[in-house]
């Protein structure tokens, strides 16, 4: 019995570290691929933050609408809580806009292009 406990001890290691040594070439390919998209922006992480700005700027909207309003301005708190709201998403809007056309442009382009080769001049007829 002894025997047949450790050749599947041994069958059990051999299988784990072979997903082990797949796991790691896995992980080496995902992190050598997302560094390398990084350093040459083949992917843009600006739309992400814009997100995060839109959002601070309504938070931002709200508390200066809500302080303008207690301090005496009821007609000017609530025309900066909606003209804030209403601007930060326009604003943020046409950036997101921008940088789906660059990934559009990005997507439309050769991978590899190939060099033009210059027109030969034409030989004039007499």
């Amino acid at each position: 019995m002894s025997d047949d406990t450790q050749d599947q001890k041994k069958q059990g290691e051999e299988a784990r570290n072979e997903v082990k040594e797949h796991v790691l070439e896995q992980m080496d390919d995902f992190k050598k691929s997302h560094i390398r998209d990084f350093l040459f922006f083949d992917i843009l992480h600006t739309q992400k933050i814009i997100t995060l700005v839109y959002w601070l700027l309504i938070i931002g909207s709200i508390y200066e609408g809500i302080s303008t309003l207690f301090s005496g301005a009821p007609l000017r708190g609530i025309g900066i809580i909606i003209l804030g709201i209403v601007l930060s998403r326009v604003v943020c809007e046409l950036m997101i806009v921008l940088f789906k056309v660059n990934e559009a442009l990005q997507d439309m382009r050769p991978k590899k292009a190939k060099p033009r080769a210059k027109a030969k001049p034409k030989a004039k007829k007499e």
